[in-house]
């Protein structure tokens, strides 16, 4: 088939091929690419600053949750829509944001204490979206307050994904990612602990 074309003719092959070729290689270079490793931590029995003052008042233990972003492309990319779930019910869990402290609590550096009385640092996170910079990595934690010993974490991401997100009511077509955290048996006979003794503290 070559053979046959005119010089002229295989050039323009040759260059539209080149260019269709960069074209491509823009294309993956440029494509949205993003990462998130949610683990578990340490439960923790409250959240204080370094000076010990309470983060909250009438504070209950809850599981540490860490996320790990690794964002490569040249753009920034927001996450959104991070909700903490049961795992059986499927009911909302509260979760520790610094948006809802006073601020001259959520301004400072926090602690979590966990249940073995041990201090951890708190990268906490001030809502449940937030943006991550290009090349880049995030690391931020936050505090689940579990009803059973499973946690389901669902995450949205501000990028195109071709296969649709079916149990979600809005923004289907985003990237997401669903995570389900178990909690061990020292961790819950730790909670069933403290829960009895909440009530059997409590005025009858």
């Amino acid at each position: 088939m070559f053979e046959e074309m005119e010089p002229q003719e295989l050039l323009t092959l040759c260059l539209s091929s080149l260019a269709l070729i960069i074209s491509i290689i823009n294309w993956i270079r440029d494509w949205k690419r993003i990462t998130v490793d949610i683990s578990k931590k340490d439960i923790l029995k409250r959240v204080e600053t370094f000076d010990g003052v309470p983060a909250y008042p009438n504070q209950e233990p809850g599981v540490g949750i860490s996320l790990r972003f690794l964002n490569t492309s040249k753009y920034s990319i927001g996450f959104f829509d991070l909700v903490f779930r049961d795992g059986y019910s499927n009911e909302r869990l509260p979760s520790f944001f610094t948006y809802s402290l006073r601020p001259e609590i959520a301004k400072q550096e926090l602690l979590g204490i966990t249940y073995k009385d041990e201090v951890a640092h708190l990268n906490t996170m001030y809502s449940n979206y937030e943006t991550i910079p290009s090349n880049s990595t995030l690391f931020k934690e936050t505090v689940v307050y579990p009803k059973s010993d499973k946690i389901r974490i669902n995450i949205k991401f501000a990028k195109f994904f071709p296969i649709p997100n079916c149990f979600s009511k809005t923004n289907r077509f985003s990237k997401w990612k669903s995570v389900v955290i178990r909690l061990n048996d020292e961790e819950i006979t730790f909670l069933q602990s403290y829960l009895s003794q909440k009530e059997s503290a409590q005025p009858r």
